[in-house]
């Protein structure tokens, strides 16, 4: 593993010892069987087992293979591609690791963090070509102006750790849904339906460069539909009666993404 990463406890630079990473202070971090390295401290946790649970993890893995949303993906690799002139790419959120590992190419490092240990534990397993790490998006472990490219694909961020993350004129690619993602499901929830906002924030520190709207309809069968209620927030909200009327419903379903680049100031 590369040197840019830190001790999420020191700050201090981890090096590679075998199948450990250690600092300088002698904090040490096993590298687990699939390749990972857990860099979670348990200060940090909110919960025993952070982020997505297996079930939801499997459902979007499900649906991401079949390919609903690669138009996103490829779009996303397209632009990492013509942006990334360095090798170090950082996707965070990174879940089962779909996004992450199609970045990857024969000149640049691609890594993925996730709060969720399942998830990592199924994307080092998958994705070798790729490097994967526990860790919160609060605490991001890498040094200081270290990334060429940061990407984040409908996760939280902390606005300062991807500026401080960065190299100068690096890159910040966010995804989020569009005004009118998932209207179909979506729907059957909310008694008056409002769109999202998808809107780009205001980040200091960093220049908006362009906004990319992606927009198509999705054919999806009982199974998809089965798959996509169960991997996203919305899943929780639905009632059994609910889910087999959505999981029937022979109409297309609307995906909207909207892309926001933005490029560091210094």
């Amino acid at each position: 593993m590369s040197d840019i990463l830190i001790c999420p406890l020191c700050q201090h630079p981890l090096h590679s010892q075998n199948q450990q990473l250690r600092c300088d202070n002698n904090h040490c971090f096993d590298k687990a069987k699939e390749g990972y390295v857990n860099l979670l401290s348990v200060q940090y946790k909110r919960s025993k087992e952070p982020g997505d649970n297996k079930q939801m993890l499997h459902d979007r893995q499900q649906f991401l293979d079949a390919g609903h949303y690669q138009p996103l993906a490829d779009k996303l690799s397209e632009l990492v591609k013509a942006l990334a002139h360095g090798k170090e790419i950082l996707d965070i959120g990174c879940g089962e690791g779909f996004y992450t590992h199609q970045l990857k190419n024969d000149s640049n490092q691609v890594w993925g963090c996730d709060i969720s240990k399942e998830g990592i534990k199924y994307a080092s397993k998958h994705y070798r070509s790729c490097q994967f790490i526990v860790a919160s998006n609060q605490r991001l472990p890498f040094a200081d102006d270290s990334l060429e490219v940061i990407t984040r694909v409908f996760a939280p961020q902390h606005d300062t750790e991807v500026t401080r993350c960065l190299k100068p004129q690096g890159h910040l690619i966010v995804a989020v849904p569009g005004p009118w993602h998932l209207k179909q499901l979506r729907q059957y929830i909310y008694p008056e339906l409002r769109a999202h906002n998808n809107q780009p924030q205001l980040i200091e520190g960093l220049t908006l460069l362009e906004s990319i709207n992606i927009e198509y309809t999705m054919r999806l069968n009982a199974e998809d539909r089965q798959r996509l209620m169960g991997m996203t927030p919305f899943g929780w909200k639905l009632t059994d009666h609910i889910r087999e009327q959505f999981k029937t419903d022979s109409n297309n379903v609307e995906a909207q993404f909207t892309l926001h680049v933005y490029q560091r100031n210094n």
